[in-house]
Order: C-alpha cells, then sequence, then structure tokens
C-alpha cells in the first residue's frame, strides 16, 4: 500500500527510478553540452559518460529499459526536457529535435546492447557509436540541414 501512497503505481515506481537515475547523467551531459558540442573528442567524452552510467547502473539500466519507461507522463517531461536541451544548440528546431531523438535513441540501443552481449570493450564500443554519431552530424552540417546557434 505505500508504494500505491507514494508513486500511485509500478509505472511511477519506475518513473521515479528512472528520474532518479538520470540526473546525474543529465547533469554531466548538461556540462558537457554546455561547453559546446563542437569537436569529435568532446562527443567520445560524452558517449563513453553514458555507457559507463548504463555499466555501472545496470540493474537501474535494465529496469529502465525493459519495464517500458516512455509510457509515464514523468519521464515523457524528462526526455521532452533533454531533447530540448539538445536541440536548442542548433537553429530549425524540427531539424534539431528530430536529430536528437534518434542520438538520444541511438545511445540507449547502443548502450542497451552493449549491456547485454558485452562483445567489445568500453573504448571499442565508445569509438563505435562515435564515428556513428559523428559522421551523421558532420554529414547534417555539411548538407546544411544542421547549422549551429
Amino acid at each position: 500500500s505505500l508504494l500505491y501512497a507514494y508513486f500511485g503505481d509500478r509505472g511511477g515506481l519506475v518513473a521515479e527510478v528512472y528520474l532518479h537515475s538520470l540526473r546525474d547523467l543529465d547533469a554531466e551531459l548538461a556540462k558537457a553540452l554546455d561547453d559546446g558540442l563542437t569537436d569529435e573528442a568532446q562527443l567520445r567524452r560524452i558517449v563513453r559518460r553514458y555507457l559507463v552510467f548504463a555499466r555501472d547502473n545496470e540493474p537501474t539500466w535494465t529496469l529502465i529499459n525493459r519495464a517500458g519507461r516512455m509510457a509515464h507522463p514523468a519521464v515523457q517531461k524528462a526526455r521532452e526536457a533533454r531533447l530540448d536541451r539538445i536541440a536548442e544548440r542548433w537553429e530549425d528546431p524540427a531539424t534539431a529535435r528530430f536529430v536528437a531523438q534518434s542520438v538520444l535513441g541511438l545511445l540507449d540501443a547502443g548502450a542497451r546492447y552493449w549491456i547485454d552481449h558485452r562483445d567489445r570493450g568500453l573504448e571499442r564500443a565508445t569509438a563505435m557509436l562515435v564515428t556513428l554519431i559523428w559522421a551523421g552530424i558532420a554529414g547534417l552540417r555539411a548538407e546544411g540541414e544542421l547549422v549551429t546557434r
């Protein structure tokens, strides 16, 4: 009964675990973004930190990813805020949000796979994700799709 009194239901509990767990990661990502995503080395630090966070918080990460975390309104609001923070660096809001959502999805999926399989080390997984993301961002910039503010 305490669960229902404090969280409403199981989804509320999972949402709170998600929000609590990702506050530290969000703070680190926000600091990195405040410095400006200007080079591949900075992106490498962000991606590596994301993977380290997933590894160091594996039970929570597994719960979050397998419990349908996206459905809860509090989780939706937190993800929207994260997307807005990333997207505000580029001029076209629609393109920026599309790219930000895609990058976050790629990081989530990559981290989940890496945690489940451990078939490559941290540095190799980081390098692969950075290459995927950086090549995409660079390509979009070259085509004039992503213009930095």
